[in-house]
């Protein structure tokens, strides 16, 4: 099983069997299967389609501004950006970014240097998000959440009872952090779907720009005109891990 089917099982058992699962045209072997085979016991029947296409798809058809976060490498993003017009749209992928796209919000670099996964885990992953950053439309806002951000905060640890039943917590346990564990994607969800409240709970930013190398070193550095946007957090590690795992055990 791909992960995109490990995907499709984890939105079928959520209740979201209608929503469509982009694959990626860039090969990502996991070396987990057992994970990926597990997620995939559920059968799930959602649409599976490229996910440059799916991209293209969403933002051509969608009739208000679409937010993008990413909690992965920037590969698809990369695609998209260079993508050029189809049946979707005849807008090549920046002209569509530039008229559909409201914001972008980007889990990964290390403040103020350094190498982080997302940027330099795989082969493709420094190309794609040097170019992301080089060439991303400045008119669009983009907001990078380094890695000291969710790093410290364990979370799902509130799940430990629920592993026989809940995906996350087998996951979990399988991997021996049923206690908790680094939470750099969930702070990114968190601070997205919360952004409207984000000074309420001690979210800021700084402006800034982003510098990648060929092996996905980065370097942010702070800058009153800069072209991005640094998350910053300013409440304790407690009171944004609490809150994540509360979200956690949604119905």
């Amino acid at each position: 099983m791909g992960n995109e089917d490990a995907i499709a099982g984890m939105l079928t058992k959520e209740g979201y069997g209608n929503v469509p699962v982009g694959v990626s045209p860039y090969s990502n072997d996991t070396a987990y299967p057992e994970y990926w085979d597990k997620f995939s016991e559920t059968v799930a029947n959602n649409e599976k389609i490229d996910a440059i296409k799916l991209l293209r798809r969403t933002l051509a058809e969608s009739k208000e501004p679409v937010s993008i976060v990413t909690t992965g490498y920037l590969t698809n993003i990369y695609g998209l950006m260079i993508s050029q017009g189809d049946e979707y749209s005849p807008l090549n992928g920046m002209d569509l970014i530039r008229e559909k796209v409201k914001e972008m919000h980007v889990t990964g670099g290390v403040y103020p240097s350094g190498m982080d996964f997302n940027y330099a885990y795989v082969p493709f992953a420094p190309l794609s998000a040097r170019y992301v950053f080089e060439n991303w439309e400045s008119a669009v806002p983009l907001y990078i959440y380094t890695y000291d951000l969710g790093g410290p905060l364990m979370c799902g640890g509130n799940l430990q009872n629920m592993s026989e039943t809940d995906y996350l917590a087998w996951a979990l346990k399988k991997r021996g952090v049923e206690s908790g564990t680094p939470s750099w994607d969930a702070f990114t969800v968190f601070v997205f779907a919360n952004i409207k409240a984000s000074e309420n709970h001690g979210i800021t930013t700084e402006k800034c720009n982003m510098a990648i190398d060929s092996e996905g070193v980065n370097i942010i550095e702070d800058c009153p005109d800069g072209k991005f946007f640094r998350i910053i957090k300013s409440r304790d590690n407690e009171y944004y891990r609490d809150l994540i795992n509360a979200d956690l055990i949604l119905p």
